[in-house]
């Protein structure tokens, strides 16, 4: 049964709830006024304070992402006009972003670039420093630490470091998150054959296309694999 509906008078006799409310509120007011104006103070104090806070970070790393961008236009004007020191005259750019913007996601991302620049620039030493700063710089980014990493795993090879190579690659491979799983382990059974490994060369080969059907390396694992197998 519909609950009956009270009527305009009844409601009239009832205390109007919002009415006492704002009642009790105003008298709360009246008895608290000081230390509310003072709390509304510090309230938009705070709201004024977080406002500049974000309006400044945001000027921050547009002048981070500006001077990344004046940084790889510097060494690739250096690397149009065949610059033999093309690295060494970005650097000074990466690394006034890096000093004045440790923090931003544009010096973190410069990292990654710089330390690229430098492995194909020839220069694998450095690489190898400059990808194990990006690393620290993305704790908490699995996908990008695996990209880092597989770099630094091809600069630690350049660099003749081939235990090094074959363990960041073998991470990478064994990695969680991760869409460099094939290369990494190509990669790995590349070094494992370059270091001698037999026992482990031809299982690291079948595992690419059984693991990875659709990886550019199938074919060729196959091959490798077979080699090993006969060899």
């Amino acid at each position: 049964m519909a609950k009956k509906k009270p009527t305009r008078k009844e409601l009239l006799k009832e205390p109007d709830e919002f009415l006492s409310f704002s009642r009790k509120m105003l008298m709360f007011a009246a008895d608290h006024k000081k230390g509310i104006i003072v709390s509304a103070s510090v309230f938009f104090g705070l709201l004024v304070a977080i406002a500049g806070y974000r309006y400044y970070e945001f000027r921050a790393e547009k002048r981070a992402f500006a001077l990344l961008q004046e940084a790889t236009g510097t060494y690739a004007a250096a690397v149009g006009r065949k610059d033999p020191a093309a690295l060494e005259t970005a650097s000074a750019a990466f690394e006034r972003l890096f000093d004045r913007y440790p923090g931003n996601a544009a010096a973190r991302i410069g990292k990654i670039i710089y330390a690229d620049i430098a492995y194909r620039a020839g220069d694998p030493e450095n690489a190898v420093a400059l990808y194990t700063r990006a690393l620290e710089s993305f704790d908490g980014d699995p996908a990008l630490r695996s990209l880092i990493r597989s770099g630094l795993g091809y600069a630690q090879e350049a660099s003749g470091n081939l235990e090094a190579a074959a363990a960041s690659f073998r991470e990478v491979a064994e990695g969680e998150d991760s869409i460099f799983k094939d290369d990494a382990l190509f990669q790995l059974a590349r070094i494992s054959e370059r270091m001698g490994r037999s026992a482990e060369v031809e299982a690291l080969y079948e595992k690419i296309p059984s693991t990875y059907p659709n990886s550019m390396f199938r074919e060729i694992a196959r091959e490798k694999a077979a080699q090993a197998s006969d060899g």
